[in-house]
């Protein structure tokens, strides 16, 4: 039985069809390469696990106060910086985060420090919001940090200037977004044995 020329196109068409629908004759795409790491955090981290041994030149520190014990001691051991490792984040979503903590510092009405300073942060956690670990509040820290700088609060940020830095435990309060209690206290004038029994490692010779 020979076909008419329009039962041939129908078959040709619904032949297509069925290959579409199985998957036949179709190009197989190559994989795409995979990007190779920058590694600039590993360097980083493979650097500061290879600095020069120092421990010999660090004695550990033993104290008790109030029948509290206090332990200082040292840890062969620098990260890298956290600059280094939020350095993979899209530049737009870096610039809306900095330009959110400015702007809450410019609104404070804190008069100027002039002389180097000590800065404790408490984490609120406010409403729809978790507690997290201390260290995981760094990145707030310094984003509230570079906004004291530029709301012109603190003169820098520089180890001239901001002399040590405090996380705190966070604390709950439901009634009110989430933040951070910042504190900011004047250090210079303090005698030299009072920086001692603050920091007793500095006792260490």
């Amino acid at each position: 039985m020979e076909l008419t020329p329009k039962e041939l196109a129908a078959i040709k068409a619904r032949r297509v069809q069925q290959t579409a629908v199985l998957g036949g004759n179709k190009p197989k795409r190559k994989p795409k390469p995979m990007k190779k790491p920058t590694g600039k955090a590993e360097q980083q981290l493979k650097l500061s696990m290879s600095a020069p041994d120092f421990s010999d030149g660090h004695a550990s520190i033993s104290e008790e106060h109030d029948g509290l014990r206090c332990e200082s001691f040292f840890v062969e051991y620098m990260a890298p910086s956290l600059n280094s490792l939020y350095a993979g984040v899209h530049w737009a979503v870096r610039k809306k985060q900095a330009d959110k903590g400015h702007q809450a510092c410019n609104s404070l009405s804190i008069a100027p420090f002039t002389k180097p300073v000590k800065l404790t942060f408490t984490p609120v956690v406010g409403k729809r919001a978790r507690a997290r670990d201390c260290s995981n509040y760094a990145y707030a820290v310094k984003v509230i940090e570079d906004g004291l700088v530029h709301a012109k609060i603190i003169k820098d940020d520089t180890n001239e200037y901001v002399k040590s830095i405090t996380i705190n435990e966070p604390v709950t309060d439901r009634s009110i977004e989430s933040g951070v209690w910042v504190q900011i206290e004047e250090v210079e004038g303090l005698a030299v044995d009072q920086l001692k029994g603050e920091y007793p490692w500095r006792n260490v010779s």
